[in-house]
């Protein structure tokens, strides 16, 4: 398609017409005049990570007798969901979750994003893949009502748009609780992960989601073992990885980030079962924290190389950094705060670079995915299985934790906010999904998150699945996406991705249905994925206990840099706005300078980090 081209007899403009590569980082839709007929442009725009993306043409009930994942199927299938979408609109559906919509778009991948128009001129498509840490874009021209730029990168839309700060997404990062699919911006908006947006030249827009965790498939009593769901587990995980390698033949490296923890270990060694089917050479790149001792896992990153010796190791020093400043650290992205344009991120793109590798997989969301919750054993108490109790006590003494605290923790606390929602008719999940706010969030800041929309939880209301309702808060609300957008944002400088295999809507839906103590029992967080991987890892690695914890090392850095960091707590912008307490930022931070053994909680890196993001971006 040509940038100016005759569509259905109206002029179209399209700003870098679009192709079917991840070159793409701009898409807009113009026209001109005010013909009410105005149509959209015909291009459609596909990004997604399997390069070759296997579609089952029966899928879609599209007899088309053309060459299967060429460009022109692809597009031709998109189109006809755009066509499915608008018509379960046009019927007055705004989830999609189940419908032929739904299963088509689930065909395209794991992580894509797209955007097509349908044939009616008058609509166009845009969606995302569950858990995409990238997303599109969009934005209306004001000059132009229902003129819309589209894009994959904010940076071009706020090239297009003057921006208007949304308070609401900024009182969520100032609590330490970012929403990832909330814009920063009230006029700039982003797609939904798993979600879908229709922007129309007639209507309003319309949002949704077209998938989610189905609560229906999960049971606490569902009737499989631990052996079928290792099995059924292991066979997940070998898909993810094997989806997300390099489809073309010239790029036959991939790198792996390797920590000693259970999740990057795991798909490491995954990565190598896959390889014997493929001709793959597989590297490392591991943080190495010399002068901090509670990150240090050095011990298990040689166990695991020794137990794959095929592996191409490499190695990053993190506390060679420590004497930079905060800002050339922390290099802030008009996306949001929690994308940081770090040089150990460039450090990292360098290294592949020299190897010719271009995909690089990491271990991010096997948090969300396998450590369980330990409302498991409530819900295991308030389910009659007693025994749970011993199991605790026994747990606790294995791990030298007091056995009164841990019996407190684990039934007692939960007790008690059963017992206060009940006298007060509140509903028990919102007290336990409620979070402390941090002190220097203002009564304004607090209104606008209490008066935000929430994503509705399917597992709410059923007393004996309030482990489930917990992950399920903390999957669609975790900060992971922070440092895998982060990544992917210095990566696109080099032509680099960044492929996250746990952070996969099967594995997801599959973490739910599981009984939820095959997650977490006795003293082992992990416990489903630990056993799935125990013959495929060492066992000082699957059978760990600790949990390595980074707080030294940035408290370190935030030591480093006490003048420029406290200078970007001063400011009064975001005091102004009446969202923050300057003076209480401050007091936070520092009584942590002054502690002989400083450690930084999240609430306060958020607070400094979204100075620094409105300092360099809005003020």
């Amino acid at each position: 398609m040509s940038e100016n081209s005759a569509f259905n007899g109206h002029h179209v403009t399209a700003i870098s017409p679009p192709q079917f590569s991840q070159t793409v980082r701009f898409l807009a839709f113009n026209r001109l005049g005010n013909d009410n007929n105005t149509k959209f442009s015909d291009g459609v725009y596909f990004d997604g990570c399997e390069k070759n993306v296997a579609l089952s043409k029966g899928s879609c009930a599209l007899n088309w007798q053309i060459e299967e994942n060429s460009p022109f199927f692809i597009a031709s299938y998109l189109r006809h969901c755009a066509n499915l979408a608008v018509k379960n609109l046009d019927n007055g559906k705004l989830n999609l979750i189940g419908s032929d919509v739904a299963s088509n778009l689930s065909e395209l991948g794991s992580n894509y994003r797209a955007a097509a128009p349908a044939d009616n001129g008058e609509n166009i498509l845009l969606a995302t893949s569950p858990f995409n840490p990238q997303t599109l874009f969009y934005a209306e021209i004001t000059q132009f009502p229902k003129t819309y730029i589209i894009s994959s990168s904010i940076e071009a839309i706020l090239s297009v748009v003057e921006p208007k700060l949304s308070k609401v997404a900024l009182s969520f990062w100032l609590a330490g609780r970012p929403d990832p699919n909330l814009s920063l911006y009230s006029n700039v908006h982003q797609v939904p992960q798993g979600g879908f947006t229709v922007l129309s030249t007639t209507n309003a827009v319309k949002q949704g989601v077209y998938w989610d965790i189905d609560a229906q498939t999960s049971s606490c009593n569902a009737p499989l073992s631990s052996n079928a769901n290792q099995k059924k587990l292991y066979n997940l995980l070998q898909h993810s990885v094997d989806a997300l390698l390099p489809k073309n033949k010239d790029e036959n490296a991939v790198f792996c980030q390797l920590s000693g923890g259970m999740d990057s270990t795991s798909v490491l060694a995954i990565t190598h079962q896959v390889r014997q089917q493929r001709d793959v050479k597989i590297n490392s790149i591991s943080h190495l924290y010399k002068n901090t001792e509670s990150a240090d896992e050095q011990s298990n990153i040689k166990a695991m190389l020794n137990a794959y010796p095929a592996t191409n190791s490499h190695f990053l020093e993190l506390d060679n950094f420590v004497d930079h400043s905060f800002s050339s650290l922390y290099p802030s992205h008009p996306q949001s705060p929690g994308i940081v344009l770090s040089p150990k991120y460039h450090a990292e793109a360098n290294l592949m670079k020299a190897t010719n590798a271009t995909t690089m997989f990491t271990g991010n969301g096997g948090d969300e995915m396998f450590w369980g919750h330990s409302l498991a054993y409530f819900d295991r108490l308030t389910g009659g299985d007693w025994k749970v109790i011993n199991e605790v006590i026994s747990s606790a003494k294995k791990l030298n934790l007091p056995i009164v605290k841990a019996l407190r923790s684990v039934f007692l606390g939960p007790l008690k906010q059963y017992v206060k929602s009940t006298l007060s008719g509140s509903h028990f999940e919102d007290r336990l999904a409620a979070f402390v706010l941090p002190s220097w969030l203002t009564d304004k800041a607090k209104e606008l998150i209490a008066n935000a929309e929430q994503r509705p939880n399917p597992f709410a209301g059923d007393k004996h699945n309030l482990a489930r309702y917990a992950r399920y808060e903390g999957l669609f609300q975790t900060s992971t996406f922070n440092p895998m957008r982060s990544y992917q944002a210095v990566f696109d400088n080099y032509g680099l991705d960044v492929k996250h295999p746990l952070f996969n809507s099967h594995i997801a839906q599959f973490s739910f249905e599981v009984p939820q103590h095959q997650h977490i029992s006795g003293e082992f967080p992990k416990l489903l994925l630990r056993q799935t991987m125990n013959n495929y890892l060492p066992e000082q690695v699957c059978w760990n206990q600790k949990k390595t914890v980074f707080d030294r090392h940035f408290a370190n850095l935030l030591v480093n840099n006490k003048k420029e960091v406290r200078k970007l707590l001063e400011h009064e912008g975001l005091a102004d706005l009446g969202l923050v307490d300057n003076s209480k930022v401050l007091k936070a931070f520092d009584t942590v300078m002054a502690s002989k053994a400083p450690s930084l909680q999240v609430d306060l890196l958020y607070a400094i980090l979204v100075q620094s993001w409105y300092q360099t971006h809005i003020a």
